[in-house]
């Protein structure tokens, strides 16, 4: 899973531009349109909320045993806390999970501490995913460049900047693409390009003008953790959940229970040890910097 390249190896230019005649349609909106769920996470009060923080730190552990079977020094004798300090962001080199390639959110890169949750609560595994969260997460609504005012649909944005009876704006321009964006992402990309390459030309969509960031892929020891804790996860953790609940007397939960507990306890948990390992490397090593190398 190599995090790191170039960008100067890449020409931008290769890519088409987008023409300025192009319309956004209903067609172009299904896209992006996909039923985004706000994942499930348990109630302060719920039964499954006391086992949270045992089973966070059971999963963690076992992930650093994992990791520790490629390290060249002894960690099984090691707590949690000491483990999480010892890990280095190093890619596992035998891993029993797939580890996979992910793409970080052009935000996060632009401002990794604003937009930390882009990070850690959820994964961008390809191109399509990446426009669909700018699409779901970033989208701005339409708004008078004037005075910031924001409206449900651009016809009647368009009708309040024609009358011109607001006065200037005292709130910076809010963040995220515009409408004019969103019709240059919709355009797709030659998927024979490289991937680096379709991520780069919609960071020049997103950031027109900015400097190229000198990697698409997360980075760095904290960011690496992070992955590879979420891609173990993926592989191990439903099992890991239903284990430690059926060594715990809770033989009511699984993936089938009505009430999605079992769902919400996997997610809290998989949340949990992200900002663990968020913070616990982020205090072992001060000179690690939030969201890998800066802009280039």
């Amino acid at each position: 899973m190599d995090h790191y390249y170039n960008s100067h190896l890449y020409d931008i230019s290769q890519l088409d531009p987008v023409p300025e005649s192009y319309n956004l349609d209903e067609n172009d909106v299904d896209i992006f349109e996909s039923t985004v769920q706000e994942p499930l996470v348990l109630e302060f009060d719920h039964p499954l909320a006391r086992v949270v923080d045992e089973l966070k730190l059971s999963a963690l552990n076992e992930f650093y045993l994992e990791k520790s079977r490629s390290e060249t020094f002894p960690q099984r004798n090691l707590g949690v806390e000491q483990r999480a300090g010892n890990f280095q962001g190093s890619i596992l080199g035998d891993a029993q999970f797939p580890l996979k390639r992910q793409f970080a959110c052009p935000f996060y890169r632009w401002d990794p501490v604003k937009h930390m949750s882009c990070f850690t609560r959820l994964s961008l595994r390809g191109i399509t995913g990446v426009k669909q969260h700018l699409w779901n997460t970033h989208r701005l609504p339409p708004y008078c460049p004037m005075c910031g005012k924001t409206f449900p649909t651009v016809t009647r944005c368009d009708s309040h900047i024609r009358h011109r009876k607001c006065g200037p704006r005292e709130s910076p321009t809010p963040e995220g693409i515009t409408i004019q964006q969103v019709q240059q992402l919709v355009q797709p990309t030659d998927a024979r390009n490289p991937e680096e390459l379709q991520w780069l030309y919609i960071w020049t969509i997103v950031f027109p003008g900015a400097d190229l960031p000198a990697v698409t892929y997360p980075s760095g020891a904290i960011e690496s953790a992070v992955c590879q804790f979420r891609d173990y996860w993926a592989y191990n953790g439903e099992k890991l959940v239903s284990d430690f609940l059926e060594a715990k007397g809770f033989h009511n939960y699984n993936l089938q229970d009505e009430d999605h507990s079992f769902a919400a306890l996997y997610t809290t948990v998989l949340y949990q040890a992200t900002d663990y390992l968020v913070e616990s490397i982020s205090h072992k090593n001060s000179n690690e910097t939030i969201g890998g190398l800066s802009r280039s």
